[in-house]
């Protein structure tokens, strides 16, 4: 089955094709042909069989006017049959001698214009008088058209709080594919909540605008270490394209690093919370559960020391003679930053870049000695 987009009777429609079924036209809104030309043919699919709701490959949303119960305006039989009109316009052409009309043959106005049409000869039939007899069959299709029209009801968009909805009904749990090698726990992280967030959002024509509100810095100290403390309020706005609407959500965030990304991670943190609180995804985190981040309190084992920044240095020398991406590095030991990285994970690091750094070197060797 395919579906694509198609004008019929004065509006915009669903045109939907089956090989062992009929055509079948499904209002989307009144339209002049002009105002949606560019739309027709377009392929769409189906995201929501019960509200009547298809998307075409640009991610423009369209709704059938009834939704889900909206009827067909137009039927064809499979098989590529002339439609009534034109089988009473190639009657008429040829004096008269048409053949009868599939479908409903007892029609009140096709009976008269067979009645009337008996009474003429053939060169009347075949001249202005046949080409009139025409125009008055047509006229009460197209008013039986318009009066069907009429009886239809107008056409449902989605308003802005309709495509948040369609987005959360779409969504599931998120898994936690994060995780953080100093004190050993797995978290969600804010780019799998973004990307899978944003491309409905997108799809849906819903864009996020994101604005600064507050921010502020105190000294801190993290990892033994002298770091600085970066404290927002981020107001991220949900923008409607279509509507012109939009929702405002403020959340706050707070990071902490040794250098100048602590307002970043801040503000990675706030829209990460900003999507899960709105969306409610479920995550299984819980901020007051005591060991939801991995840390305990009291007594424990000794945690691992983060690397020092000569030892950050080194590592990141070796990453660019190598010629290896830095964003690899991070992903495979499930990083946000190298000094993150603890004393065992830098080891297995300069040993897996140092063996790549042989095999690289070693061609230019054999090259010189010969």
């Amino acid at each position: 089955m395919s579906t694509f987009l198609d004008y019929r009777g004065g509006f915009l429609c669903v045109l939907v094709e089956h090989r062992s079924e009929p055509k079948k036209w499904f209002p989307v809104n009144e339209a002049g042909q002009a105002e949606v030309q560019t739309l027709l043919g377009r392929p769409l699919r189906s995201i929501n069989f019960e509200e009547g709701i298809y998307v075409d490959e640009e991610g423009n949303v369209f709704q059938l006017a009834d939704k889900g119960e909206t009827k067909p305006i137009a039927v064809e039989p499979a098989g590529g049959e002339k439609s009534e009109l034109e089988e009473l316009l190639e009657a008429s052409l040829n004096g008269g001698k048409e053949r009868q009309p599939a479908g409903d043959r007892d029609h009140a106005p096709r009976k008269r214009h067979r009645s009337d049409g008996g009474k003429r000869d053939k060169a009347a039939a075949a001249g202005h008088a046949g080409v009139q007899s025409v125009s008055q069959v047509a006229a009460p299709v197209a008013s039986a058209e318009e009066a069907q029209a009429d009886d239809l009801p107008q056409p449902v968009a989605l308003n802005l709080r309709q495509k948040l909805v369609e987005v959360r009904r779409r969504l599931g749990y998120v898994q936690k594919r994060g995780h953080n090698e100093r004190f050993n726990y797995s978290y969600v992280t804010a780019a799998d909540i973004a990307g899978s967030i944003g491309d409905l959002l997108a799809e849906l024509g819903v864009l996020i605008i994101p604005r600064l509100e507050e921010i502020s810095y105190e000294s801190a100290t993290g990892r033994g270490e002298a770091a600085r403390m970066a404290r927002v309020v981020m107001a991220y706005t949900f923008a409607d394209v279509d509507s012109g609407e939009e929702l405002t959500a403020k959340v706050a965030g707070q990071g902490l690093d040794a250098g100048d990304k602590a307002p970043y991670k801040a503000m990675t943190g706030a829209l990460k919370y900003a999507l899960l609180q709105s969306f409610l995804l479920a995550t299984g985190d819980d901020p007051e559960e005591e060991r939801s981040d991995g840390r305990v309190t009291g007594a424990g084992p000794e945690r691992p020391i983060p690397i020092n920044a000569e030892q950050v240095g080194k590592l990141r020398g070796l990453i660019e003679e190598t010629g290896t991406e830095l964003e690899r590095v991070l992903a495979y030991y499930k990083l946000a930053t190298l000094e993150e990285m603890t004393e065992p994970v830098y080891q297995r690091a300069l040993e897996v870049l140092g063996r790549k750094l042989a095999r690289q070197q070693q061609p230019e060797s054999v090259h010189a000695e010969n």
